[in-house]
């Protein structure tokens, strides 16, 4: 894709700050007040500090989506995501981290960059995302990715693909085995051993072992040692064959809550998933 012309990017860049504050109600919604990115000059949105390529990527790809979108609602909840990726992007810079310089913003003859194409599907999913509380974890994908040049493009891809499967109470759960309350999983097993209880039914049950089975959370072995489930012979079964205290992030599972910021999930929203785990 050939450079924008200072026309066209500053017509963007009003168009960019027209639909974050036309999401303003939703950014505040699931964003607790936090994006702060719509006042000062159109042309100068994100600001310097957010890095030329994300800001010039978010510009471009953001405001080509939002205009294919006919439902206000779809509207709203991808000028969330935008302001979101806007507010992480200056936020990341700010901290000193580098944009990657691997190719990942680079555009060849006819084609997109990998930037471009994962920024797309990240708001296309965003548009149809009804458990809205997702939204401020998908606008962190981008940003997070473009300073990690140990993460490959299509890796990229996949994460953005499972933040989109995932419901949000799974969120929650990856939020809270990210730094699991040992004690209180230690006395939850012994409970259970006393009490023959099975733990919850119903859809959270199957959530979990839904994480499971998409390889991002896993159990502990005899050595201490973090393995897929049915690595262990009492995992066999499932996951819920396993003590609670030895369920564990895999490496996919610690990737996916660092790319899409998931330990920023509130300990309110935390300990309700965590009280229905222990149950």
């Amino acid at each position: 894709m050939g450079e924008d012309s200072d026309d066209s990017a500053e017509a963007d860049s009003h168009r960019l700050r027209d639909l974050i504050e036309n999401s303003s109600d939703l950014i505040g919604a699931v964003a607790g007040g936090a994006i702060g990115l719509v006042g000062g000059p159109a042309g100068s949105i994100g600001g310097a500090a957010a890095g030329v390529a994300i800001t010039k990527t978010i510009r471009r790809v953001g405001v080509e989506v939002y205009d294919r979108l006919l439902v206000a609602r779809q509207q709203e909840r991808v000028g969330t995501v935008l302001a979101v990726a806007l507010d992480d992007a200056q936020a990341r810079a700010a901290d000193g981290e580098k944009i990657r310089d691997d190719g990942f913003f680079d555009s060849g003859e006819g084609q997109r960059s990998d930037a471009e194409e994962l920024l797309e599907g990240v708001l296309l999913q965003a548009a149809n995302a009804y458990q809205e509380r997702k939204l401020r974890h998908l606008g962190a994908i981008l940003p997070s990715l473009a300073v990690r040049p140990d993460i490959p493009p299509a890796d990229g891809h996949w994460l953005a693909r499972l933040a989109d499967r995932l419901t949000w109470r799974q969120f929650v759960v990856l939020a809270i085995f990210a730094n699991p309350p040992e004690e209180r999983l230690s006395l939850r097993d012994i409970d259970q051993d006393v009490s023959g209880g099975m733990g919850p039914t119903g859809g959270l049950r199957q959530e979990v072992e839904e994480l499971g089975t998409f390889g991002l959370l896993g159990v502990t072995n005899s050595n201490g040692e973090t393995g897929p489930v049915g690595s262990t012979y009492d995992s066999a079964s499932g996951i819920w064959g396993v003590p609670m205290v030895r369920w564990r992030l895999t490496l996919q599972g610690r990737l996916l809550v660092d790319v899409a910021r998931l330990a920023d999930i509130s300990t309110t929203d935390r300990e309700s998933v965590l009280n229905d785990l222990l149950a």
